[in-house]
């Protein structure tokens, strides 16, 4: 797996940022080459699977995709951050859904603000750290808009028991 120059080409990254690991296969969030690189076992070069087609906001496109999620049916979900969303890629696809955000950088429940981690729980609901609007957000299945899990709804960070400041990472556990 990579170890050379920081490049666009498949064997090489630019700012690889976060990775993802299903059945001894690495998914790596390509930060500067816009882009969702797989990586199989044994491999000497990667496969997009998501984005890698420029800097963008069409659904081909990925603007700096800092975290990556795969589901146990394959499923890749990005967190394309300076797009302002959360983008559903099944396998083979030429293109991704928007299922989170997309409506622009802002503090609606239906907007994100530079998202930067997802985590899903096993009903497919979308954990989103809201890096910019200083909460998590739960978003459901088919939903036009999020419900805060933590800070508050009003966007503003702080160090009170019901506030955030600029979360970074989430994780979830069974329960």
């Amino acid at each position: 797996l990579y170890g050379g120059q920081s490049g666009g080409s498949l064997n090489q990254f630019n700012e690889p940022i976060d990775v993802f690991v299903k059945n001894d296969t690495l998914y790596v969030a390509d930060l500067k080459n816009h882009r969702i690189m797989r990586w199989d076992p044994g491999a000497t070069e990667g496969v997009v699977v998501a984005g890698g087609n420029g800097e963008g906001s069409d659904l081909n496109q990925l603007f700096l995709p800092i975290s990556v999620h795969v589901t146990s049916n394959g499923d890749i979900y990005v967190a394309d951050q300076s797009n302002h969303r959360i983008v559903k890629w099944t396998p083979d696809a030429t293109e991704g859904v928007v299922v989170a955000g997309g409506n622009g950088d802002g503090q609606a429940l239906n907007q994100l603000q530079y998202p930067r981690s997802i985590a899903l729980d096993s009903d497919n609901n979308i954990y989103i750290s809201d890096n910019g609007n200083h909460r998590v957000v739960k978003w459901a299945p088919g939903a036009t808009e999020g419900v805060v899990v933590a800070g508050n709804a009003s966007g503003s960070p702080g160090d009170g028991l019901d506030r955030l400041a600029h979360p970074h990472g989430i994780d979830l556990d069974s329960e």
